[in-house]
């Protein structure tokens, strides 16, 4: 992994490690948001788009939108460069303040869903 991981630009590297909190498939905005800001407009699409290219990122199409996975090997590789770059407190926090942001917006519409069913449904939207 660190080959691969050497060949990246800066923010395909960047991105990896910051969506490394999603467990399973993540939508773009989700992934987006926990990135962060990035310095070019389209410097984090460009950076998905390469790490899907190099099959560190897995997309899957659904009926409404593209969601994005990192396989468990390469998301713990991920977490652990996460760690090296002393980022782990901030995305997590991000991870927590999306996840926490889905559920607020849903929360009225899923609520006679058992609370399981309502995070499934609204954070892998």
């Amino acid at each position: 992994m660190d080959w691969s991981y050497n060949l990246l630009s800066d923010g395909e590297r960047i991105v990896l490690r910051r969506i490394a909190p999603f467990v399973g498939d993540s939508p773009l905005r989700g992934a987006r948001y926990i990135a962060g800001e990035l310095e070019g407009t389209g410097e984090f699409f460009d950076a998905i788009a390469g790490l899907v290219e190099k099959s560190l990122i897995a997309t899957r199409i659904d009926e409404t939108q593209a969601r994005y996975r990192l396989l468990e090997t390469t998301r713990a590789y991920a977490l652990e460069k996460l760690e090296e770059h002393a980022e782990v407190d901030v995305v997590f926090r991000r991870h927590a303040e999306y996840v926490a942001g889905c559920l607020e917006s849903q929360r009225a519409a899923l609520s006679p869903l058992p609370h399981a069913e309502r995070v499934a449904a609204i954070c892998v939207k």
